[in-house]
Order: C-alpha cells, then structure tokens, then sequence
C-alpha cells in the first residue's frame, strides 16, 4: 500500500503511549474550542442533556449543544461529559451545568434558547429541579422534553 519511503517516513514519528494521549487530549481541545467559539459568533445554541449513573456508581452528566454554525446550518455537538459530585439533585445539577457553562466555556446563559432534557423530576421539578433555576437566570429559555 505504501512505498518504502513512506513506511521508513512513518516509522521516525514518535508514538509512545504519552505522546499519544498528550496529542489525542490536544486535539479534543482544539475542537472543544472551536465549538465554543462558533457559539460565541452566533450568541445563540440549544442544550439537550441526560444525567445517569455508570457502572461504577458515578453520576455523569453527557450535554449536546446545537448551534448555527458560520455556514448557516444546525449543527448538533457533544459539548462534555461531566461527572457529578455527590448525589444527582437538581441542586448539584445546576451547580455543575452553571459552572461549566460560565466559567469553563465563557457563554452566557442569555445566549441558550432551548433547553432538552428527560422528563426526570431533578431537571424538570418545579420547585428544586433543574428548570426553576436555569429560569431565574434566564426566564425565555424554552423546555422540551
């Protein structure tokens, strides 16, 4: 398939279980940044997210951003996989998303139009689900589930 050149060319690159974790972890950054930054351009996206436990006992919380991108199409993203701390309340839900959105991506909660979820009571509840507290920071967020 390959000339002798080109095997001998492939064989000097480095691959050492560091290098390669160190290059695969670069590269998941870099398009975690050019996710976030063609939200930034557009200042609008939509979230959908599941809270479940692992076969570890740990709570994760997966999130999708959809968002137009600069060719004017919809585009569905992975945005993270989060674990959650302690016990999956909407409390900790909401810490967990706020923190994540705000500090780690720097979007404003302004910018999220819908928001999708299950119909799980710690993210819909009316009084300590998730819902209610997004809706304080941001009434006009839309909720489908």
């Amino acid at each position: 398939m390959f000339d002798s050149k080109a095997v001998q060319a492939i064989k000097t690159i480095p691959y050492s279980d560091t290098t390669t974790v160190r290059r695969t972890q670069e590269m998941a950054q870099d398009v975690h940044e050019q996710l976030l930054q063609e939200i930034k351009i557009d200042h609008r996206f939509s979230l959908q997210l599941d809270e479940s436990t692992d076969v570890a006992n740990e709570a994760q919380m997966i999130m999708y951003a959809k968002y137009f991108s600069q060719e004017y199409r919809i585009t569905p993203e992975i945005l993270a996989c989060k674990s959650l701390p302690g016990k999956t309340t909407g409390e900790e839900i909401f810490n967990s998303l706020k923190s994540f959105i705000v500090e780690e991506c720097s979007l404003n909660w302004m910018w999220c139009k819908n928001m999708c979820t299950d119909g799980a009571a710690v993210l819909t509840g009316h009084k300590s689900g998730l819902k209610p507290r997004l809706s304080q920071i941001n009434p006009h967020i839309k909720w489908t589930h």
